[in-house]
């Protein structure tokens, strides 16, 4: 069933992607808003961290990390998260703390599927300057949850956006590796497929995911 949108309360499904990263603390808790308030939608939710094409797979609207694609799709921009590294204290206390970059090329790096060398990373104070680093993965994973329960089971040092760990690190689950470097500053929209004025109920969860996007970056 098509979501109807063109009465004043929209009914039926509405279909979207999102990446695993803004699974928990933006986009479910958009949704579950969102429900309040349109309580005859029904929400279809498919969470993959690769690409989706909105028409090809039926789908009003894909949140995306990263730098989009030409496409005919309308972007709107939710903000921006930077990557931080993090390794929980036990992997730290066996394998030590790096105190320099070159160091990590010393330790077991767990990269995700984004993620290729040499991997690019940015001195807090100079954001402008790229630093190619050239480092060996131990791990690979296409999936960030994978990642992170790779790094929790002390496998490893990860680089994931911040507002993704940082409920890890308040709890002394992780600690930060290397706190005046971070990875790519990562642009997060949300894309539509509706051509024109948008419905009721897109331009609501616009709202909300941007809402709980900026709150989960100002965590911390």
């Amino acid at each position: 069933e098509e979501l109807d949108s063109s009465k004043e309360t929209p009914t039926g499904i509405f279909a979207l992607t999102i990446p695993h990263s803004c699974e928990k603390d933006v986009v479910i808790p958009a949704i579950s808003q969102l429900c309040k308030e349109f309580p005859l939608i029904q929400p279809q939710v498919h969470v993959t961290d690769s690409p989706q094409d909105l028409i090809q797979n039926k789908l009003d609207v894909a949140i995306y990390g990263g730098e989009l694609k030409d496409s005919n799709y309308r972007a709107l921009p939710m903000g921006s998260a930077s990557e931080i590294f993090c390794a929980t204290p036990a992997y730290v206390q066996k394998h030590g703390m790096p105190s320099q970059l070159k160091q990590l090329q010393d330790h077991n790096f767990i990269a995700t599927s984004w993620q290729k060398k040499p991997l690019a990373v940015y001195n807090n104070n100079d954001l402008s300057k790229k630093i190619a680093l050239d480092v060996d993965f131990f791990a690979n994973t296409n999936t960030l949850p994978s990642a992170l329960e790779m790094a929790l089971h002390h496998m490893g040092i990860i680089l994931l956006p911040e507002f993704t760990v940082q409920s890890n690190i308040a709890s002394g689950q992780l600690v930060r590796v290397l706190p005046e470097y971070q990875g790519w500053q990562w642009p997060f929209y949300m894309v539509h497929r509706f051509q024109g004025e948008k419905p009721i109920h897109i331009t609501r969860f616009y709202q909300l995911v941007k809402h709980f996007f900026a709150k989960a970056n100002a965590r911390g």
